[in-house]
């Protein structure tokens, strides 16, 4: 429950985070100097939520200790980061104030309160991990690794940079009140694009509290074979319904879907529905023909043993 709300957060942070920066870079007057604070302060929940995570999941006890220390130390490296780099643009007078107004009325007093809370939480993570992470390590679950390290290395790589890109598209979902073009003018294509924003974060949930548990038990097998390929057939069908109706239609993008592709406004080939449409096809594909090669694999040695035997 708390990795959920954590996670919505955490997408409306980083979709906030990739307008601004956007508007910034594309603009003639940057202020990234001046806005660098806001824009790190809005990317402060996504780093939380990849710790709450490897928390809640484990290797062991003591990579779970060192999770609860490392971060913590980083937690108060940033917070302090961000105060101190307040402090000093606002002693430089590039901040006239702490309450200067160039992005809302308390800004950058916001940034400097974010700092504060950031580095406070993580003394206090620090602490935990200090006093009581070995008290308490035989009361919680452990996951660990049964897969190549190498294996292990990639999916620790690939994974951050899809769930960041998932994180986005949530936080572009979750802000819809602010980016529907309410006027309707292309409800049909807007149904699919809403809906293949709808069903990352409802896969990736899926994932991580339905099949992932259940990876040691029998039923796992009839999930992947069954539930995977469902899940793959209606991505397929959706980003077709979306790609044949922004084929049909090409100025949606201008009347309905500049606030939700904001890439698209600068570029000519339309980055934000290829990137949903590779999202939600890719990576479940990449998933299952994983998890079919290596059941494969695993069932050859024990063939050659029965032939063997024969």
């Amino acid at each position: 429950m708390l990795e959920g709300m954590l996670f919505a957060f955490a997408g409306v942070g980083m979709y906030l985070c990739g307008w601004f920066f956007l508007q910034r870079v594309t603009s003639t007057d940057m202020h990234l100097l001046e806005t660098l604070p806001y824009m790190l302060s809005l990317l402060f929940p996504t780093y939380g939520l990849f710790v709450l995570h490897l928390v809640l999941w484990p290797h062991s006890p003591k990579r779970r200790k060192r999770t609860f220390l490392v971060n913590g130390l980083v937690f108060v490296g940033l917070g302090l980061f961000l105060v101190l780099y307040d402090l000093a643009l606002l002693g430089s007078g590039i901040f006239p104030s702490l309450v200067w107004g160039l992005i809302h009325p308390l800004y950058p007093l916001d940034t400097f309160l974010s700092g504060v809370l950031f580095a406070g939480i993580g003394v206090l993570v620090f602490l935990y991990g200090l006093k009581k992470a070995d008290s308490n390590a035989d009361q919680v679950p452990y996951f660990p690794a049964k897969t190549k390290r190498s294996k292990v290395i990639l999916h620790s790589i690939l994974f951050p940079i899809y769930v960041v890109l998932v994180l986005f598209f949530t936080g572009d979902l979750l802000y819809f009140f602010h980016t529907l073009d309410y006027e309707m003018q292309n409800v049909g294509i807007m149904i699919p694009i809403y809906l293949l924003m709808l069903s990352l974060p409802l896969g990736l949930g899926l994932y991580e509290y339905y099949l992932r548990p259940k990876k040691q038990e029998k039923v796992y097998l009839g999930l992947m074979l069954r539930g995977v390929p469902c899940y793959l057939l209606v991505s397929v069908i959706l980003s077709l319904w979306a790609y044949f109706g922004l084929l049909k239609n090409p100025l949606a993008f201008s009347e309905s879907f500049f606030a939700i592709f904001p890439l698209d406004g600068e570029a000519s080939v339309a980055v934000g529905p290829l990137l949903l449409y590779a999202l939600n096809l890719l990576a479940p594909l990449i998933y299952l023909l994983s998890f079919i090669f290596t059941k494969t694999h695993e069932a050859t040695p024990c063939q050659e043993v029965s032939e063997k035997r024969d």
